[in-house]
């Protein structure tokens, strides 16, 4: 499979979840990859409830994108 097509998969499963108000948790990288935990958005418990292996790196650059923008729009104006 084309690597843009591993790409799209991936970005498919990360914006279902938050899309499904889930939301990120936890980011592990490794040699293999970007493991990112999320759980539901309002969830008190310290259990991830999915977790998404990311392998390409343009995957991992969106996650970081997404965190970045998400620290900008909590920022005090």
């Amino acid at each position: 499979m084309h690597e843009h097509q591993f790409y799209l998969k991936e970005k498919q499963k990360i914006d279902t979840l938050l899309g499904n108000a889930f939301r990120i948790v936890a980011i592990n990288e490794n040699l293999s990859g970007m493991f990112v935990a999320f759980k539901p958005i309002g969830d008190q418990s310290n259990t991830a409830h999915a977790t998404v292996h990311l392998r390409i790196p343009e995957t991992r650059k969106y996650v970081t994108n997404l965190l970045l923008a998400e620290q900008v729009d909590q920022t005090p104006t």
